[in-house]
């Protein structure tokens, strides 16, 4: 199991943040939570995707590995719509500027675990 001092703790939740088995990374669901486990400051959309991207990238500095390693993404939206498809493929593209593009998925959901939670995101990682 792991569960990077850098990004919030979900043991006591009954999960940990990622597990690895043999040479793949899987992570449990990053949200737009802090390192405290609070919502960042201006949870609009974007600063949620911004964080979860974040913890993200923590969880992959731990085990000495970067966003390089993932190769699949599963987006959980809320309200899916063109703006917001439009805010993910932003990110994909700062995150994977050159060859490398991990599969991903993109889902629109009517809710999240917590109602001011607006993206989860999900991803499997090659890590050795």
């Amino acid at each position: 199991m792991i569960n990077p001092n850098a990004v919030y703790q979900t043991t006591a939740l009954g999960y940990p943040q990622a597990i690895v088995h043999g040479d793949l990374l899987f992570s449990s669901g990053m949200v737009g939570w802090d390192i405290h486990h609070e919502l960042i400051d201006n949870k609009g959309f974007t600063d949620q995707v911004n964080q979860s991207f974040f913890n993200l990238n923590q969880i992959l500095k731990s085990e000495n590995h970067d966003m390089e390693s993932i190769i699949h993404l599963r987006f959980y939206v809320v309200d899916l719509n063109e703006t917001k498809r439009s805010i993910i493929g932003l990110f994909l593209k700062k995150y994977f500027p050159n060859k490398h593009k991990p599969a991903t998925t993109l889902l629109g959901v009517e809710s999240l675990a917590r109602k001011e939670l607006l993206v989860e995101i999900e991803m499997i990682a090659k890590i050795t």
